[in-house]
């Protein structure tokens, strides 16, 4: 695989993964945040030390990131 393809290949796995994460996570976390107090957020999956809400947190900068990398390459 040349370098120009795997360099494609990074900016559409960022791009994918920071829009899936950032935009459509998003809507169902936003109506979980809404509907939820605290305390009940808390028992959920999103709970806000938790794995789902930190891949969430970060996935946009680490999308753009790896997409700007992926842009990069000769």
């Amino acid at each position: 695989m040349t370098r120009q393809r795997v360099g494609l290949a990074l900016f559409w796995i960022g791009a994918i993964y920071a829009f899936v994460w950032g935009v459509v996570v998003s809507v169902r976390l936003d109506s979980l945040m809404n509907t939820l107090t605290m305390a009940e957020l808390s028992e959920t999956r999103w709970a806000f030390t938790g794995g789902w809400y930190l891949t969430w947190a970060y996935a946009l900068p680490l999308g753009a990131m790896v997409a700007a990398i992926g842009a990069l390459e000769p």
